[in-house]
């Protein structure tokens, strides 16, 4: 497992599995065997899960695309390309406005997305092979 996030609501865990290019969700309750496995892109290694809209979304760095996932479902509903973007290995969400923000080791650069409607507004140049990020959500600061 690479990346890990809960939803704090329903007790599950979304868990990365880079080799078998998936997400296993799991309950809170230690059991490790997973409530399902959900097939995203190649070498999923990030993952965040909004709360205000009840979406997982998953950085795959190998297919250098986020697959989103409904909480409800657990199925993938969207994938997500940022042409500029080469590795995609961090995602976090600001649930207050909405926005996802990923992480591109390779590309050197930021991936901005409307949660609203999945789509690419912003591919911001950062630093040198980026691999993490946090978001305060009062300030919106990344």
């Amino acid at each position: 497992m690479e990346g890990i996030d809960a939803n704090p609501t329903t007790g599950n865990i979304y868990a990365t599995d880079y080799a078998f290019d998936l997400v296993a969700v799991l309950k809170d309750s230690g059991s490790t065997i997973p409530l399902a496995t959900t097939p995203v892109g190649t070498n999923p290694v990030g993952i965040a899960f909004n709360a205000a809209t009840n979406k997982i979304y998953v950085a795959n760095s190998g297919s250098n695309n986020i697959s989103v996932i409904d909480g409800a479902t657990n199925m993938v509903t969207a994938t997500i390309t940022d042409s500029k973007a080469v590795a995609p290995v961090a995602v976090a969400v600001n649930a207050t406005t909405n926005t996802i923000y990923v992480a591109n080791s390779q590309s050197n650069n930021l991936t901005v997305i409307d949660g609203a409607t999945g789509t690419v507004t912003a591919t911001i140049m950062v630093g040198t092979s980026p691999s993490g990020m946090g978001v305060d959500s009062q300030m919106n600061f990344i």
